[in-house]
Order: structure tokens, then sequence, then C-alpha cells
């Protein structure tokens, strides 16, 4: 018999709602993640109407809007100008909004949540090997001072991202490609600016170089990402 019924590895968001999901369903989980704790820098920052209502569905989605702004408009500028402004809330749906909330806020509450269901988030912990069979796949776990456990579950799920160790193992290929040249940076100010910081109200920069997005967080602060691509070299 396997050790567990579902052994998810990574915990970012998505292996954090795959967790819940399956614990509401009453089986057993295992979560591991190799890095050493929760991420605390800035990341993505938007919740959708469509992802709030899955996660309505998994009973999530209150503590989520909870700890977030609603946005409700966006301005967009271009050129030293307004150019116009978008408004949300046009989606029939019981969650017809987007929400700002970062993506290291939305897993501390996710991983509480998982908690509060029986299963903790097995941090330092790195899949190096995984073998599957018939009737279960067994998998090695590898922590920072070498030592190595085995176990088996009746599945186990690769949710580490590009570099997955469970995809890897399978044969199964990475058919994306890395986009080359482009580089996007977000951080977290204060800004001194004459716009305000009105909650759920949004910002567009339109520029060549570097088009930004700054909108306002729960925590007061203000969330900004920037992209911009450099010519590749021939």
């Amino acid at each position: 018999m396997p050790d567990v019924d579902v052994c998810v590895v990574g915990a970012g968001p998505v292996g954090l709602t795959l967790a819940i999901a399956l614990r509401g369903l009453g089986l057993g989980v295992r979560i591991v993640d190799r890095a050493p704790a929760a991420k605390r820098e800035a990341r993505a920052l938007v919740l959708w109407p469509r992802a709030l209502e899955a996660l309505d569905s998994l009973g999530v989605a209150g503590i989520l809007r909870r700890n977030a702004v609603e946005l409700a408009r966006v301005t967009i500028h271009g050129r030293g100008r307004r150019l116009g402004e978008l408004t949300t809330g046009w989606h029939r749906s019981a969650h017809n909004r987007p929400v700002n909330i970062e993506q290291h806020d939305i897993e501390r509450l996710l991983c509480a949540e998982l908690a509060g269901r029986g299963t903790e988030v097995e941090w330092d912990t790195e899949v190096t090997d995984v073998k599957v069979h018939e009737d279960r796949a067994e998998f090695t776990l590898t922590r920072p001072d070498g030592t190595a456990e085995s176990g088996t579950a009746a599945w186990i799920v690769g949710c580490e991202g590009t570099a997955s160790v469970v995809r890897d193992r399978l044969g199964i290929p990475f058919e994306g490609r890395r986009r080359t040249g482009l580089q996007v940076v977000q951080g977290n100010a204060h800004p001194e600016w004459p716009l305000g910081e009105q909650q759920g109200h949004g910002h567009i920069f339109l520029a060549r170089a570097a088009p930004s997005s700054p909108s306002r967080c729960p925590t007061g602060r203000t969330a900004s990402s920037a992209s911009a691509t450099t010519p590749t070299p021939r």
C-alpha cells in the first residue's frame, strides 16, 4: 500500500490549491518544496474573477478577498497625458472584479488554510528521483544535510515549474520556449505623485522602452511591474 494518496511536489499557488482540493475530497496529501520557506519577495499581483470562482469552489476565496483590494478601475497614461480609463464589474459572477493581492500573501494564506485541513508544507525538501509503477509512484526526498528518505504515493503531481524533476523523470517534454531579451521587474514603493493613492484604482503607463502598471496593495504600498525587451544579439 502507498504511504499516502497523493504527493504534491511544489508549494506555489498551484501546488497549494491542488493540495487543498485533495484534502477537501478526504485524500491523504503530502506536499514538499525545495525552498527553505514560503516566498517573501514581490511577484504576481492580480487574481482575476475566474480564478476567484475556482478558489470559491474550494472554500478559500473568502479569506483571499478579505486580504485583498478590489480593483475597480484602471487609468491609462501615455506621453504625459491621460488616455482613458477601464472599469471592472461587468463580469456576471459573484466575483465580478479582479482583486489585488500579492503572490507571497496568497501562498501564506493558502499554507495556513492547508494546515487547518491537516497538512503542513514540508519545506527544504527536494524530490530528487521518481519511479512510476502501475499501482504507485516511488520518490526520493533529499534534505540540505544530505539525508534522504524514500516514499510511495498512489499519485505524484509535479507543480514545481519549468525545472520539474517529476516531468523530467517521466520523460514529459517542456514544449514552451524561453523569451530571450525580456526582463520583467516588480517592486513595492510609496510613490510621491499627484495621482493620489485611492483604493481600487490602478494605472498603466504606456512607454516604448518599459511600460509599467502600478496598483495599490492591501498593505498600503503600491506594487509596480515593468517589462522591457532588449535586442537579441545576432
